[in-house]
């Protein structure tokens, strides 16, 4: 027998929730700073329209975007995850290096 609770969950609705619960809880935090509340506002505002176009996108091009808040701490990565967005479109800053080998003498 089908575990009813597992066939009923949805990633992305809890992915949703999620970051909805997380914006909730940094008004909390920033209630008191009119300038940081504005940007949670603005974030909150653009977290909806970005769910609406994956759904948008999933409906008319069969195309699954999943809810996913991602935060950069650094402005280079040289990882290449399977699916990382950042690299796939180029944007993750890394050059490929390339180190001359010379002989210093001192």
């Amino acid at each position: 027998m089908e575990n009813p609770v597992i066939n009923t969950f949805s990633l992305d609705a809890y992915l949703n929730k999620a970051i909805g619960k997380l914006v909730s809880n940094v008004y909390k935090a920033v209630i008191t700073n009119p300038k940081e509340s504005v940007f949670v506002f603005k974030m909150q505002k653009v977290f909806r329209q970005a769910e609406i176009i994956r759904k948008t996108y999933l409906e008319k091009e069969d195309l699954h975007i999943p809810p996913f808040l991602i935060s950069s701490m650094a402005t280079e990565c040289n990882l290449a995850c399977k699916g990382c967005y950042a690299h796939a479109n180029n944007i993750c800053n890394t050059k490929e290096k390339r180190w001359d080998v010379k002989i210093f003498f001192f």
